[in-house]
């Protein structure tokens, strides 16, 4: 995926769905990228995200909420037209006061 000039591009691919859903996460910024795995319950919707330990930088806080937003969205969506193979957005920088 390509960096964009700000802020933060996601990616999040289903890679499967059993009990719960399963995403392939990949992050991209100007200076960084991140990649991760994020599961979906499919009974209440409880999101889990972890990224690889090998990453350069630190995740911002703000990203994993981003994307704990993103895939509730889908949770909910799910039960009318069933889980996104792929979510793709982008987001400006969030600046912390």
């Amino acid at each position: 995926m390509e960096s964009p000039n700000s802020g933060m591009r996601a990616e999040l691919r289903l890679d499967s769905v059993e009990e719960d859903a399963r995403y392939l996460i990949d992050i991209q910024s100007a200076e960084h990228g991140w990649q991760g795995v994020a599961q979906v319950a499919k009974a209440d919707g409880k999101v889990e995200v972890e990224f690889s330990p090998e990453q350069t930088a630190p995740m911002p806080e703000w990203v994993t909420d981003w994307l704990r937003s993103l895939l509730r969205g889908a949770w909910r969506d799910q039960q009318s037209s069933g889980w996104p193979r792929r979510i793709t957005r982008w987001r400006d920088k969030v600046e912390r006061r």
